[in-house]
């Protein structure tokens, strides 16, 4: 415990709600685990989705390119048949009408036997779409309910650290009128070691481990401004009172 009278022991307890204000930083920045893991999922669900409509959409593109060629084959195949009728009067003719439809529909055969496996492919794609979007939609609430708790749970944080902060605040600018200095120092200090004001034990300093001389440990003994400052961290330094 300390002497609440002094100057360091009323800055000692800014200190302490100046540790809250830095727990209450960081828990507004830590995500709930569950709601990381759901976030995760659906991540992970979101990139199979774009990816599964993508493979979808090429697939649907070789198939109208490909059904694009077979119909015109099988025009090709049509108006050389009514050619053939029309103007294959010899053997020679026919021969020759003969030839052209059969290449025809050779190709015709292998586009059909091309597109086989892509129908097939496409009612499996499309099959894994729903399924991928089914997962979705039930997710979905799920996620928002944790993210609606995350936010409430943010604001919350924020009431309080504003709270927090306004009463740091005050009891530091009624602490500056006794001593600006030390007040300025425990501010400087704060910004590269959160822990700026450390009692002395065993007459070392608790911030750094540090041996702290004796004419130091009684300056801080006083709980007068100006503050004790570590030799070794330059941490402000205070003496605890058992």
């Amino acid at each position: 415990m300390i002497d609440s009278a002094g100057f360091l022991a009323q800055l000692y307890e800014v200190r302490q709600l100046d540790l809250e204000l830095d727990v209450l930083k960081t828990s507004e920045a830590q995500l709930p685990a569950e709601l990381l893991d759901l976030r995760a999922q659906m991540n992970t669900l979101n990139d199979h989705i774009s990816g599964g409509l993508e493979d979808l959409d090429r697939l649907r593109r070789d198939i109208s390119r490909d059904e694009l060629e077979r119909d015109g084959l099988k025009a090709q195949i049509d108006h050389a048949r009514e050619e053939q009728d029309k103007n294959a009067f010899d053997s020679k003719a026919q021969s020759q009408y003969e030839n052209r439809i059969q290449q025809l529909s050779e190709r015709l055969n292998e586009l059909e036997e091309t597109l086989e496996p892509l129908y097939e492919r496409r009612v499996a794609l499309e099959a894994r779409k729903g399924e991928l979007h089914g997962q979705h939609r039930s997710m979905s609430p799920q996620l928002e309910s944790l993210e609606n708790a995350n936010d409430a749970r943010v604001v919350a944080l924020e009431e309080s650290f504003v709270a927090q902060k306004v009463k740091r605040d005050i009891r530091m600018a009624e602490l500056a009128k006794s001593d600006k200095r030390s007040v300025t120092e425990y501010e400087m200090i704060r910004r590269v070691r959160p822990n700026a004001l450390v009692p002395i034990e065993k007459g070392r300093c608790s911030g750094c481990n540090a041996q702290v001389p004796v004419a130091i440990q009684q300056k801080a003994s006083s709980g007068k401004a100006p503050a004790a400052k570590c030799p070794s961290c330059g941490r402000l330094l205070i003496r605890m009172v058992v």
